[in-house]
C-alpha cells in the first residue's frame, strides 16, 4: 500500500511578536476531546518506536534509552507512580517514570522538549530584535544527492561541508559584521524517489547589515553578501566529497537566506506539537511534515510504520520501521539545537539539556494529582499497549472532586482494560538500577 499524501495545515505566523512571551495557558485552549485523542496518538506510537527500536539479542542495559521511557520507575522501592491531570481534561500523564528525553523521535518526550526549546527561541528572537539589538536571518544549506547515498554517508557529508563553510573567510567576514550568534539544527526528511535529506537551517542573530540584501518573489534574500555565501557553501561541499553536476541549480537553491518575516515564522514553528496523525502536518522542526508528497520526516515514518504502511518508488518499496531504525542510529545523542558557545548566557536564557527537560516532574498550576497507580498496573497498562488509553480516561473523567473517587475511576479503568484485552506483549518493566535485574513482567499480573 502506497502511502497517502500528507496534508498541510497552513500554519504560519506574521510575526513573532504576536506569540513571544505568552504562557501555553493564555494560548487557545485546544478541544479536550482531541488532545485526548492525540494523548492515545502518542503513546501507541511511543510502543511502535520501542519495539522497533528493541534488539532481543542485547541485554537490557544496552538497549536504546527509548526502550525504557516510561517503561522504569525512578524509585522502585515506593513501587508506585502518580497520574496528574490538566484542568481543561484535554491530558492527563505519569510522574515517577524515568523519561528517554529523545527530541528527535519520541512522540511523548520530542513534543514536550521541542515546546522549550521553541519557548527559548521566542524569546532569544524577541531580546534580539524586538529590544532593538538587530535582526535575524534564517540561513538553510542543503546538497544534491540520490537514492543510493545511505543516510550515514549523506550526514557525515553534510557535517563535512559545514564545518568547512563555518571555517571559511566569507563566513568569518560575516560574523565580522555585528554577528552575536547563531542557533543550528538540522532536518531530515526520506524521498521514494532520492532518499535521505539532511539539511541544516542556522538561526543567526545579526545587525542590520550582517548580511546586506533584498527580498526577491520568492522570499529570499538577495545580494552581493548573499552570492558570496553561496560561493562558499559550493566550495565547502565540494572539499567534502559532494559531487555538484549543476552548479547553476546548486547556487539557486544549496544556500537559502531569509530574514525578517521568515525568520519569525520559523521561530514560532519550531516545537508546536499538533497532531500525530498522517493527515496532519507536524509543525515543529522534528515533526513537521514534508512538503513534497513523497517527503517524510522521522515522525511521519513512525507512523506509516505504527499503520503498516509502506512507501513505494520507482521499483522499489521501503520499510519505515527499518528507515526509523537507521535513523536512530545514525543521530544517537545528536542535540536537538546548537547555540554558539555564549549565546544564551547574552540573552539571559538558561542552559538546560533535552533529558532535564523530559524529566521534569514539577506539576503546572493546571495540573492536580488525581491517582496513584502500581509497577504492576504500569507492566499490565504496557502489555495491552494500553497506557495511552488508560491516561486519556482518566483525564476525561477524574476531575478536581473526590480524591477516593478518582483513584476509584482510575483503578476501574485498569480493570476494564485488563478484563477486554488479553497481553499482546510483555509489559516489561525496569524496576531497579541500570543492570539487568529487578524485572517485572504482565505475566505477574493476574
Amino acid at each position: 500500500m502506497t502511502a497517502p499524501a500528507p496534508a498541510s495545515l497552513g500554519i504560519t505566523a506574521k510575526s513573532i511578536h504576536a506569540a513571544a512571551g505568552r504562557s501555553a495557558s493564555k494560548r487557545a485552549p485546544a478541544d479536550p476531546a482531541a488532545a485526548r485523542e492525540g494523548l492515545r496518538t502518542r503513546y501507541a506510537l511511543q510502543r511502535k518506536l520501542q519495539s522497533v527500536l528493541y534488539r532481543p539479542e542485547l541485554p537490557a542495559s544496552e538497549q536504546h534509552r527509548a526502550c525504557w521511557c516510561h517503561r522504569s520507575i525512578t524509585d522502585y522501592r515506593q513501587g508506585s507512580v502518580q497520574v496528574l491531570r490538566r484542568a481543561d481534561g484535554g491530558s492527563a500523564r505519569l510522574i515517577g517514570v524515568q523519561t528517554c528525553g529523545n527530541a528527535r523521535l519520541c512522540p511523548v518526550c520530542g513534543p514536550k522538549v521541542g515546546a522549550r526549546r521553541r519557548e527559548e527561541l521566542e524569546l532569544a528572537h524577541v531580546r534580539h530584535v524586538r529590544q532593538g539589538r538587530g535582526l535575524a536571518y534564517l540561513l538553510t544549506l542543503t546538497f544534491p544527492h540520490g537514492i543510493e547515498l545511505r543516510l550515514s554517508e549523506a550526514e557525515a557529508k553534510l557535517t563535512d561541508a559545514i564545518r568547512r563553510f563555518k571555517n571559511s573567510r566569507t563566513w568569518k567576514r560575516m560574523r565580522a559584521r555585528g554577528a552575536l550568534g547563531y542557533v543550528s539544527s538540522s532536518e531530515e526528511t526520506f524521498g521514494a524517489l532520492n532518499g535521505w535529506h539532511p539539511h541544516q537551517h542556522i538561526l543567526l542573530f545579526g545587525q542590520r547589515d550582517t548580511i546586506e540584501g533584498r527580498d526577491n518573489e520568492a522570499g529570499d534574500l538577495v545580494g552581493a553578501h548573499v552570492d558570496e555565501l553561496k560561493a562558499a557553501w559550493l566550495a565547502s561541499c565540494r572539499k567534502a566529497g559532494i559531487a555538484i553536476d549543476s552548479i547553476t541549480d546548486f547556487l539557486d537553491h544549496g544556500l537559502r537566506v531569509q530574514g525578517g518575516i521568515a525568520a519569525a515564522e520559523y521561530v514560532a514553528k519550531f516545537g508546536r506539537e499538533t497532531s500525530w496523525s498522517l493527515s496532519a502536518e507536524m509543525t515543529a522542526r522534528s515533526w513537521k511534515a514534508g512538503r513534497l508528497s513523497d517527503h517524510y520526516t522521522p515522525p511521519q515514518l513512525l507512523a506509516l510504520a505504527h499503520a503498516g504502511i509502506s512507501i513505494v518508488g520507482r521499483g522499489e518499496t521501503f520499510d519505515p520501521a527499518a528507515l526509523i531504525l537507521d535513523y536512530a542510529g545514525v543521530y544517537k545523542g545528536k542535540r536537538l539545537l546548537t547555540w554558539t558557545p555564549g549565546l544564551k548566557a547574552a540573552l539571559g536564557i538558561d542552559d538546560i539539556d533535552d533529558e532535564a527537560i523530559a524529566a521534569d516532574t514539577s506539576a503546572a498550576p493546571e495540573e492536580s494529582e488525581v491517582a496513584t497507580i502500581t509497577t504492576d498496573q504500569l507492566a499490565s497498562l504496557h502489555a495491552r499497549r494500553a497506557l495511552g488509553e488508560f491516561l486519556a480516561w482518566c483525564a476525561d473523567y477524574c476531575d478536581a472532586g473526590d480524591a477516593l473517587e478518582n483513584q476509584r475511576i482510575a483503578d476501574d479503568a485498569i480493570r476494564w482494560l485488563m478484563e477486554d484485552r488479553p497481553p499482546t506483549a510483555l509489559g516489561v518493566m525496569r524496576v531497579g538500577g541500570t543492570k539487568n535485574r529487578n524485572y517485572v513482567s504482565w505475566t505477574k499480573v493476574q
